[in-house]
């Protein structure tokens, strides 16, 4: 099979009655399913109306419309644009991005909701026609050719403007093969995913994945499980799901409101995958610690890596491995074991894809155990960007980090690092010192970076209803625990409301910009100590 749209046709014609994905309306119970036959023809129906080749923005809420809109594009031979759908409220904050997206990528069609299409579509610029999935034809189309881009997939935004990613048929069955192959799922299995599919790891592992394996996938809204965090937990023991993952944060969240939880059971849990750059060791050990009585099992905690130009997944673990690296060597560039900083495994690549660390200021490789930038290489890198670069044998994937016994350990962005008297310093471990054992502040809401002056300086979200107290100590207690546990003498910290800190729609922090406005005094400050310069 050549394409999803072809995967998707086998799967319709040897199992046409078997649940493809089935919506979870509460995160929990099932409120909506579409079984093999049912999406091959709900997709064929959304194919009828687009032309080979268009751009077709899909502006869907998460479930099983937006997953038919998808196929419904690889069936067409349209290139499908992914964004997430903007809601009345929030309409004047998310046009401009997604008016930005349509230009970029020269969006002639958006298939949306009847919903979402009512206060949209006036306010929206551009040529585009607007199609509701309510009032589709009904007739058969071709398929396209594996060379053939499938999908843009803009990058998340975190250290520059997003750009889209030309992802053929063949770089999407390629990296789910590989996903296959590093996580054992099969026909036997099943998948839950409450992320996001507006990005690599929501659609790609979570929803295409399953279709490739022939495994059953439970799937809901992310703001459902983000309200209620153990609802995951719950899902993945009522529906025995095999295959689940997720960020750092929401590991962390599950700890936190862990309780209630009689009758939870987690032994059917195979593998729990965390593709947050880098892994926290310490998430890890409070989540076992946490749900380790409820069955769940350490070999099913795996870390990843991957990124939008490699379609999603570079490197998988076998289970967890932690080690310890004397993080004054790790400053200087050396991955020397000892005490000191707790790195977390990613592991290795399949054997169809390659993984080199290199200098980033000569570009020579460096050997095992030299901290330098990741490049990748194999099938699963994408094309390259529309309207941009094209993609050589290796790319540079802009992440520093190490091999060490063979397993791949990041470090942090390039973009981000900070340098001070020539030692390297990366921003979440700051932000990570900042956060411990201070409830006021929230969790993974952080934003460390340097200035052009070399100051540096850390913002912080402050939790709902403390706005008002004495944040003096927190101030303090932030500085005390940067440095006496990096180094690092803190210039600024400046405490903000909850929500403050932007973030991509992935969630990852947006240091440079969180800097920017910073500097610009677009900050609403609840407490501050420090200048920068």
């Amino acid at each position: 099979m050549r394409t999803f749209a072809e995967v998707l046709a086998a799967r319709s014609a040897e199992r046409p009655g078997d649940p493809a994905y089935v919506f979870l309306g509460d995160g929990l119970n099932e409120s909506d399913r579409l079984t093999y036959r049912g999406l091959h023809e709900r997709a064929g129906r959304i194919a009828a109306a687009l032309a080979p080749g268009a751009r077709v923005l899909l502006l869907l809420p998460p479930g099983l419309d937006y997953i038919a809109a998808i196929f419904g594009c690889f069936e067409a031979g349209a290139v499908a644009v992914s964004a997430a759908p903007p809601t009345a409220t929030r309409l004047d904050r998310v046009l401009p991005r997604l008016e930005a997206i349509a230009a970029d990528a020269e969006v002639s069609v958006i298939v949306t909701d009847d919903a979402v299409r009512a206060f949209a579509e006036p306010h929206f610029k551009g040529e585009a026609e607007w199609i509701g999935l309510d009032s589709l034809p009904d007739a058969p189309v071709g398929t396209p050719g594996p060379e053939g881009v499938a999908f843009l997939q803009y990058t998340s935004g975190s250290t520059a403007a997003p750009r889209g990613v030309m992802l053929t048929h063949e770089n999407l069955l390629t990296n789910c093969r590989s996903l296959i192959s590093a996580f054992g799922t099969g026909p036997h299995s099943s998948v839950y995913s409450w992320l996001p599919p507006y990005h690599d790891m929501g659609l790609i592992g979570g929803l295409l994945h399953p279709m490739l394996a022939g495994a059953p996938c439970y799937t809901t809204s992310p703001i459902t499980v983000l309200r209620r965090p153990m609802r995951w937990l719950e899902a993945i023991s009522r529906h025995r799901v095999t295959f689940s993952g997720g960020p750092n944060f929401m590991y962390d969240l599950c700890v936190r409101r862990a309780r209630d939880v009689e009758g939870l059971d987690l032994s059917c849990w195979e593998k729990a995958v965390n593709g947050a750059e880098p892994v926290r060791a310490a998430t890890w050990r409070a989540f076992l610690e946490a749900f380790g009585p409820y069955g769940l099992r350490e070999e099913a905690l795996t870390a990843a890596y991957g990124m939008a130009e490699t379609t999603l997944l570079l490197t998988a673990a076998d289970g967890l491995t932690v080690t310890s690296f004397d993080r004054d060597a790790l400053a200087e560039g050396k991955a020397v074991p000892g005490a000191g900083a707790e790195l977390v495994s990613c592991g290795g690549t399949d054997a169809d894809h390659r993984i080199r660390i290199v200098d980033p200021e000569t570009g020579q490789p460096c050997t095992d155990g030299t901290c330098g930038e990741v490049w990748a290489s194999g099938p699963s890198v994408a094309v390259g960007y529309w309207r941009g670069e094209r993609f050589g044998e290796w790319i540079p994937t802009g992440d520093l980090g190490f091999v060490h016994e063979g397993g791949l350990y990041l470090t942090g962005r390039s973009k981000e690092v900070l340098i001070l008297n020539g030692v390297k310093h990366h921003p979440h471990d700051l932000e990570t010192l900042a956060e411990t054992g201070e409830d006021l502040l929230r969790p993974h809401c952080s934003a460390a970076f340097q200035t052009a002056g070399g100051s540096v300086a850390l913002v912080a979200e402050v939790a709902r209803g403390h706005e008002a107290d004495d944040l003096s100590f927190v101030l303090a207690g932030i500085r005390e625990r940067v440095s006496a546990g990096a180094g690092v003498r803190v210039d600024a910290v400046v405490l903000v409301p909850a929500r403050s800190v932007p973030k991509t729609t992935s969630g990852k922090i947006q240091r440079l910009l969180t800097r920017e406005r910073l500097l610009a005094g677009e900050l609403k400050t609840i407490a501050r100590q420090g200048e920068v310069a």
